[in-house]
């Protein structure tokens, strides 16, 4: 791969013309673009621009199973030569003291099982009781809205009975007066009626005593004298 003064070229020192910048970028172009040569890149040339190398000799180690702290199986030194050096028994007190603290692990939450259990019985029963308490707060809230109502509406039916009462005691004792005013105005008709009537034949009488009428035998004033 031939040098060119464009600062394509990787790796290699920066050109005096080209800003120092990260080695996976390009310099900036000549400010001639005419006199550039023409630039071939083959498929490991653009790789090594994008992806970082792996180094596949580096050994990763696989992650820890978690182990006991106290193992079951104990690994100790065979003293007979046909045996391997190492063999692989059970540990009974390691396996006790595991299955011991499994059996207290077990009870605990079984405890706390229970414990949970019956906080949860007694929330139910309280929200029973609350429920039960709103039941009875509603129903009688009901109740009452129900007895307001009747209250209400016989003291309108009292009001609106009181006031025909009172309209028909009204009534009745303007037509009492009516009737009142109109026998007294028939009783002085009939008296004025009467007096005037009493009062012609009175004024007949003396007229015909003077003028001497049929029955009477009289003549008039000149036969009285």
């Amino acid at each position: 791969m031939s040098a060119h003064y464009d600062g394509s070229v990787y790796p290699g020192p920066p050109l005096p013309h080209a800003r120092q910048q990260h080695p996976y970028q390009q310099a900036p172009p000549l400010p001639y673009p005419q006199f550039q040569p023409a630039q071939v890149t083959t498929y490991e040339q653009e790789s090594q621009y994008h992806t970082p190398p792996i180094n596949k000799h580096v050994y990763i180690e696989p992650p820890i199973a978690p182990y006991s702290a106290t193992p079951d199986v104990e690994i100790s030194d065979s003293e007979e030569g046909d045996e391997p050096s190492s063999s692989a028994r059970v540990n009974p007190k390691a396996h006790a003291a595991r299955q011991k603290a499994l059996a207290k692990r077990q009870k605990q939450l079984d405890k706390e099982h229970q414990k949970r259990k019956e906080a949860k019985k007694q929330q139910k029963e309280r929200d029973r009781v609350v429920k039960r308490e709103e039941k009875r707060i509603r129903k009688q809230k009901k109740e009452a809205e129900k007895a307001r109502k009747q209250r209400a509406k016989a003291e309108k039916k009292r009001i609106k009975d009181e006031k025909k009462r009172v309209q028909a005691i009204t009534k009745e004792q303007k037509r009492r007066v009516k009737a009142a005013k109109k026998r007294s105005k028939d009783e002085k008709r009939r008296t004025k009626a009467a007096r005037k009537s009493r009062k012609a034949a009175k004024t007949r009488s003396k007229r015909s005593k003077r003028s001497g009428g049929k029955r009477r035998g009289g003549g008039g004033r000149r036969q009285r004298r």
